[in-house]
């Protein structure tokens, strides 16, 4: 918005005589104008503007010359192939935004408005540390509030409201979306703010319930408990008085029942069917015609039977390095954040339903086919 509102100036500017049109444009932006648009996770599936901005700011980030700031978390985030949506969203995104989170986004600024490459290596190398912390004082907000959502979700609530009086404001939204995955409701997560008298949210959503509509009706009851609010169809943030905790759930609550009153609550993994011909390259540079991915417009998935062949955990422990075997070929797969509180879902041997995305992995300059598996279980189990 901020970049479409800098057009229109220009272009006033231009016409009333107080700007040349010898003026530099402003498309040379777009490649920052991208990052933010994926971070911000807005509709794509509706958005024409969105998706060409993305696309177009892709390009640029693709191009021989760019901003050392790309070439720099490129290389510190140990990216292969181009750099796509998904790029943005799951390498470039989060460590852009960790320092922010938990502290300052200035350093970040200085990062993307570098115009030297070494400075701008050493400030993305800063930058994946800064998010390994971050993910750290997650992974400590996930473990206490899951429990509570898991009471709530028992006690029948259709919607999810957590209070954590440690929580850091910074990484709430991470954690309300992780929540709203894992237990298919729509979730608040609280915590206090810096004074003692109001507390601070993010909230994220499941496909049926629009947070900001849900947002507003609150607000419409309990006008006097809201300092601040504010949200689109995806997410949305509030500042409350503490003591309109209890009204708030309850609302959101009821509301989120009424909303999803014809939907089967709980997690739930959407495909687009099965593939008609075997996993191939041919398939990979069809589907990335349909780029750039995101929410509301997301990579496609599909789903098959797979005997899992090999299996090994990499990174931290939590995912998993795989061999799935579908109509006697044998493909490379893998699997983030599979294993949980050191249980692995799945052993060599195994025949499971799952749901995957089609990438390709480049590792020391060879390129092979890989499946991404979003969610598996052993068949004859619920999937």
């Amino acid at each position: 918005m901020a970049w479409l509102l800098c057009c229109a100036v220009r272009q006033r500017l231009i016409q009333v005589g107080d700007l040349p049109a010898s003026a530099p444009k402003l498309g040379g932006l777009l490649d920052l104008v991208a990052l933010g648009t994926m971070a911000d996770c807005v509709d794509l599936a509706r958005s024409t503007n969105n998706k060409a901005i993305i696309a177009r700011g892709l390009a640029i980030m693709n191009s021989p010359v760019r901003r050392p700031a790309w070439q720099a978390l490129y290389i510190a985030t140990n990216c292969r192939g181009p750099i796509t949506a998904t790029t943005l969203a799951f390498h470039f995104a989060p460590v852009v935004n960790a320092r922010g989170r938990l502290d300052s986004a200035l350093g970040s600024v200085d990062l993307l408005m570098s115009d030297s490459v070494p400075v701008a290596e050493e400030l993305a190398q800063h930058f994946v540390e800064h998010n390994t912390e971050r993910k750290a004082v997650q992974s400590y907000m996930l473990h206490r509030s899951t429990a509570q959502a898991a009471q709530q979700v028992r006690d029948g609530a259709a919607a999810i409201t957590i209070f954590d009086p440690e929580g850091h404001a910074g990484v709430h939204g991470i954690c309300a979306a992780r929540l709203a995955e894992s237990f298919g409701r729509p979730v608040a997560y609280f915590s206090p703010k810096n004074d003692a008298e109001h507390l601070t949210a993010s909230l994220r959503t499941v496909h049926g319930f629009h947070v900001r509509n849900a947002l507003a009706e609150i607000a419409d009851r309990y006008p006097d408990d809201f300092t601040a609010w504010g949200g689109h169809a995806g997410a949305g943030g509030v500042t409350l008085k503490r003591d309109g905790l209890q009204r708030f759930a309850e609302a959101w609550a009821s509301i989120a029942a009424r909303a999803l009153d014809d939907h089967s609550l709980g997690p739930e993994v959407v495909t687009d069917g099965e593939l008609a011909a075997p996993p191939s390259f041919a398939v990979v540079e069809e589907l990335a015609a349909l780029e750039p991915f995101g929410r509301q417009w997301e990579h496609p998935v599909f789903r098959s039977h797979g005997r899992i062949e090999q299996l090994r955990p990499v990174g931290d422990g939590r995912h998993l390095k795989l061999v799935v075997k579908m109509d006697s070929t044998d493909y490379d797969a893998i699997w983030f954040g599979a294993v949980e509180n050191g249980i692995c879902p799945i052993a060599v041997g195994q025949t499971v339903r799952m749901a995957y995305e089609l990438d390709v992995n480049t590792f020391r300059d060879t390129t092979t086919l890989q499946l991404r598996i979003r969610h598996a279980a052993l068949v004859g189990e619920e999937a």
